[in-house]
């Protein structure tokens, strides 16, 4: 079994972007990709919230993607019609793949 095998869902990324207005404000603004990525949604079980507590918690799902798709903090993805922010981004060590952490924004 391979890795690309386990990306059974979809998701669409919407990339922040942030400008500057003429009265110096910044204002952000989500750009939606085109292009679905593949990826494994898991939901976070009650252990890794409670190993985590504090980092994650409001965060439903892990999102499991390939080390190529380029995904930050503060990013928003589109997941199953709802909408979640990445509220964190780790890289695995043998840099083969990457953890998304999302969080439904209500």
């Amino acid at each position: 079994m391979t890795f690309e095998s386990l990306l059974v869902h979809s998701i669409y990324l919407h990339t922040l972007s942030t400008t500057t207005n003429d009265f110096g404000e910044t204002l952000e603004t989500y750009t939606v990709g085109t292009d679905a990525i593949s990826c494994r949604v898991n939901p976070l079980s009650n252990a890794e919230r409670l190993d985590n507590s504090g980092l994650f918690d409001d965060v439903r799902y892990k999102v499991y993607m390939d080390d190529a798709e380029s995904v930050v903090r503060g990013d928003r993805v589109t997941y199953a019609s709802e909408i979640y922010k990445v509220k964190e981004v780790q890289t695995d060590s043998s840099t083969h793949h990457k953890t998304a952490y999302i969080a439904l924004i209500t």
